[in-house]
C-alpha cells in the first residue's frame, strides 16, 4: 500500500489571480507547469503591467459583459465561441470562461491583419483552449474513477 502523503501532486492547471463580485480571473498553467500569460506580463514595463492588472480588476469587479467592447470581447467565428479577448494597449490576452471565471490561456502582442499574423494568434489561442479542455477532461475522468 502506498502512502498518498509522499506522492507529489501534479501542478495545478489554473492559479486564481483576482476575485471580485463580477467573477474571477485565473492563469492557465500548461503541461510544463508554467503560465505563458504570467511570463508575458512579467516582461512588460511597469506601466503596461499596471494597466493590464487594472483591466483585470475591472473585469472581476464589474463582470465581462459590462466591460466596453474595445477592452473585452468574445471572439466570433471561433469554434464554440467561448474564446474571449482582453485588449490592453498593444497587448492581447485570450481566455475561456467557466463558472464565472475568466481563465487566461495565452497572450500576445497586437497583431495586424495586413501582416496575416492576427490569425496565428487566434489559432494559438484555440490550440491552448483545446489543450486546456483536454487536460481538464482527463482530470475529471481521474476524479470520477476514485
Amino acid at each position: 500500500m502506498t502512502d498518498k502523503r509522499n506522492e507529489t501532486a501534479p501542478p495545478p492547471m489554473v492559479d486564481v489571480a483576482l476575485t471580485g463580485t463580477g467573477g474571477s480571473v485565473a492563469y492557465y498553467r500548461g503541461p510544463n507547469g508554467r503560465s505563458q500569460v504570467q511570463d508575458m506580463i512579467a516582461e512588460y514595463t511597469d506601466k503596461l503591467r499596471a494597466q493590464i492588472m487594472l483591466t483585470l480588476q475591472m473585469i472581476v469587479d464589474n463582470g465581462l459583459h459590462r466591460m466596453p467592447p474595445n477592452r473585452v470581447r468574445v471572439m466570433r467565428h471561433t469554434e464554440g465561441d467561448n474564446l474571449w479577448e482582453v485588449r490592453v494597449q498593444g497587448c492581447r490576452l485570450y481566455g475561456v470562461v467557466e463558472a464565472g471565471c475568466l481563465i487566461l490561456l495565452r497572450g500576445g502582442e497586437k497583431q495586424y491583419r495586413s501582416r496575416g499574423t492576427e490569425h496565428d494568434a487566434i489559432r494559438w489561442a484555440q490550440q491552448s483552449r483545446a489543450e486546456y479542455e483536454s487536460r481538464k477532461a482527463g482530470r475529471d475522468k481521474k476524479e470520477r474513477s476514485r
